[in-house]
């Protein structure tokens, strides 16, 4: 049940940000300088799996810091 419910915050949050971000056109920015794929909820995954190559777990930190208010 908290899984459940920490899920569909994490959910709620990516619409906010993503209403956020299509309200300010940083989509179409990334498609203007042909780098839509970095215009991804995800792509944190990928930059950290090859930020891993070069610093240990611990030294890698991922927050929602950026998207405080």
């Amino acid at each position: 049940m908290v899984q459940d419910i920490k899920t569909r915050v994490e959910n709620l949050n990516w619409d906010v940000i993503g209403k956020l971000t299509h309200k300010m056109g940083l989509q179409a920015l990334y498609r203007n300088l042909e780098m839509e794929e970095w215009y991804h909820p995800s792509v944190y995954q990928m930059v950290y799996k090859r930020m891993r190559q070069y610093f240990s777990e611990d030294e890698l930190f991922i927050s929602q810091m950026g998207f405080e208010p």
